[in-house]
């Protein structure tokens, strides 16, 4: 077999009949749910807080060949598992070891497939979160996983197994702590850096949610919400539109692409250094549409009747005073004009119960409902068009985008008889 053990049975052509051990114990956490749960640790980080680092161009090829060999590894080390006929689920003992195929170069392949499918999802979706949950799904398998099975093999083996050891290299080798026999005890020390590893994950995780600046995972332009927005805020050319809270600007250099050069953008935020990023891609990009505002805690610092059409994007979860926030955007629009709020309602609001610093006290949780978004708008002077309750942008997690309009000067009496 190689080590690969109580999640996969591996072993060579050489039989033990008598009754050995009963087999290494599994434990709860087998190789294949750690990965697979690393994995899903991974992505739920980018969702939350994206991190990316690979190119769209070149991480899905890549990442898609990785896959394609992932895959060939494994067929490859379960077919000769099965040829030599040793059990390969983990819940058999080993009853022979392998040392043919990709077992006679590691002894380990099957978790290493395990490990290349996981770099795959990495290089495809090109997220440091994938790449840090791949670092400690290898770390526990290398040093908590293998040794309790190498140890396993040994009882069971003897110097068969111990001359593999020594002719065959364990594919995670260069994870083992230096100085620890195959005998020497290490599964102590794992355990302690995996958890170290999860709960500083979770931590970051929390953190990122409970941030005052996070704003959720960044535009795209080419991606499903600009064709949304551009639809509800009625963008072309010549339209004078205002993103409230920009962030790090990437909806504000895409709206600046949108209007034209006949047409204004704001982009407005709470955060100087911010700003300063927003001011370097605008003349990166040589936009020449676009006014950087400085905005404060209650107001986004537009000028009266500016904008045919005002965005927030995630952000108005973050106010600490969106009544007076509200009654400014109302000047800032002119009659007629659009109000498009993109935001998300509290999501696991049992497991992070904390809402943003300094909002009203009617939050529950990081998000803020549709239904409050609506009535503390409404209440400011804005009509209600509509609630689009399956905005994109967030993956799996829920999204909505409500969409107000300021009555014209012809429908302002009747709007408030």
């Amino acid at each position: 077999m190689s080590t690969e053990l109580r999640s996969f049975t591996s072993g060579v052509g050489h039989p033990r009949t008598d009754a050995g051990p009963a087999g290494a114990r599994p434990g709860f956490l087998r190789p294949p749910i750690v990965y697979l749960g690393s994995i899903l640790l991974g992505v739920l980080l980018d969702i939350f807080w994206p991190l990316p680092f690979v190119p769209r161009g070149l991480g899905r090829p890549l990442g898609g060949a990785l896959a394609l060999a992932s895959v060939a590894l494994f067929v490859a080390a379960v077919r000769e598992l099965r040829t030599a006929g040793t059990p390969v689920p983990g819940n058999k003992p080993t009853t022979v070891l392998v040392r043919t195929g990709p077992y006679r170069v590691s002894r380990n392949p099957i978790y290493l497939a395990f490990s290349l499918l996981h770099l795959s999802v990495v290089a495809w979706v090109g997220s440091w979160w994938l790449l840090a949950t791949l670092v400690a799904s290898v770390t526990f398998v290398a040093t908590v996983v293998v040794p309790r099975e190498e140890r396993y093999l040994e009882e069971r083996f003897g110097p068969t197994y111990i001359n593999y050891k020594a002719s065959v290299r364990r594919w995670l080798s260069v994870m083992t702590p230096k100085g620890l026999s195959p005998r020497e005890p290490a599964v102590s020390r794992g355990k302690r850096v995996a958890v170290a590893i999860v709960l500083v994950s979770i931590a970051v995780l929390i953190a990122g949610l409970r941030s005052e600046t996070w704003r959720g995972g960044g535009f795209r332009s080419d991606g499903p919400e600009m064709p949304r927005l551009r639809e509800v805020l009625t963008l072309r050319p010549g339209t004078s539109v205002a993103d409230v809270g920009a962030g790090q600007g990437d909806l504000t250099v895409a709206l600046a692409a949108e209007v034209g050069p006949s047409g204004h953008v704001f982009s407005t935020d709470i955060d100087p250094q911010a700003l300063e990023e927003i001011r370097a891609r605008i003349t990166a990009a040589a936009f020449r549409n676009v006014r950087v505002v400085q905005a404060h805690a209650n107001d986004p610092g537009l000028p009266m009747d500016c904008c045919d059409a005002v965005v927030l994007r995630r952000v108005y979860h973050h106010l600490s005073d969106p009544a007076a926030t509200n009654v400014r955007l109302l000047r800032a629009v002119r009659p007629g004009g659009v109000l498009a709020v993109v935001d998300f309602p509290p999501t696991l609001s049992w497991l992070w119960p904390w809402p943003p610093k300094g909002v009203p006290r009617n939050r529950k949780g990081h998000g803020v409902a549709a239904g409050l978004v609506v009535d503390e708008i409404t209440a400011s002077g804005f009509g209600l068009v509509k609630v689009i309750d399956d905005w994109p942008g967030r993956g799996p997690l829920e999204s909505y985008c409500a969409v107000f309009r300021k009555a014209r000067a012809a429908d302002a009496p009747r709007a408030h008889q």
